[in-house]
């Protein structure tokens, strides 16, 4: 009888564990042949914020700004400056086009060497140490083409209009001449843009800043270096 007894439960706990090998318990190829119903659920929701980062909405960059000048800004401060900052929002069209809107302020700087004498617009001369400033802050509805995959190392081209705000400062001894003006203006730009975290990115571009000649002001311009960080949205 016992060996009956032993005969019967060998029967029953094999049974049982080729039932449970059958469903997946022991088998680790089991889940791969059938996955459970959660498991495409899960691998859905993954698939789709796969395809929501493919397309983000919006990129927004901090960045600081260097400049040096040309043409007729050049005449008046032959120096590079580091002194400037910027701020952008692009708003992504498809996969490849952003339009959007930049801000940016660059301040050039010169101390004249030796001793200047300036005349002034009623005649009078002014004598002593010579300092330069121009600052300018500009204003730009933008638009950008980016090459490759969001989400890898990728270069834009584009630009900007708009205006620009500029104040030219120069400080004779005690005596200050200053003028300043609005001029219309474009900013052509390349740069490159490269994920480094989640969310967050590193950007750098060089600007060719020109603002168009006035009815007080010859057409001044900058290229400007930028390098910034930002994030998706």
């Amino acid at each position: 009888m016992k060996i009956l007894k032993y005969i019967f439960l060998s029967i029953l706990l094999f049974s049982t564990a080729q039932v449970f090998a059958q469903r997946g318990f022991w088998n680790p190829y089991y889940y791969t042949l059938y996955p459970p119903h959660w498991y495409h659920q899960e691998h859905a929701r993954d698939n789709i914020s796969y395809k929501k980062k493919e397309h983000p909405d919006a990129y927004m960059s901090i960045t600081h700004s260097s400049a040096i000048s040309i043409g007729n800004s050049r005449s008046f401060i032959d120096n590079n400056s580091f002194i400037g900052w910027g701020f952008d929002y692009r708003k992504t069209v498809g996969d490849q086009w952003t339009i959007g809107g930049s801000i940016q302020s660059n301040r050039l700087y010169q101390n004249i060497p030796g001793y200047s004498i300036v005349e002034g617009s009623d005649g009078t001369h002014y004598g002593g140490k010579e300092f330069r400033y121009l600052d300018a802050f500009s204003l730009m509805v933008t638009s950008h083409y980016y090459t490759g995959e969001f989400g890898k190392f990728r270069t834009f081209i584009g630009g900007g209009v708009g205006t620009y705000y500029i104040n030219r400062e120069q400080e004779v001894g005690m005596k200050l001449f200053y003028d300043e003006a609005w001029h219309l203006g474009v900013a052509p730009e390349i740069g490159l843009y490269l994920p480094i975290y989640n969310k967050l990115h590193l950007s750098s571009s060089l600007k060719y800043n020109v603002a168009i000649k006035n009815n007080t002001r010859n057409t001044q311009s900058w290229i400007s270096g930028n390098i910034g960080i930002g994030w998706i949205f």
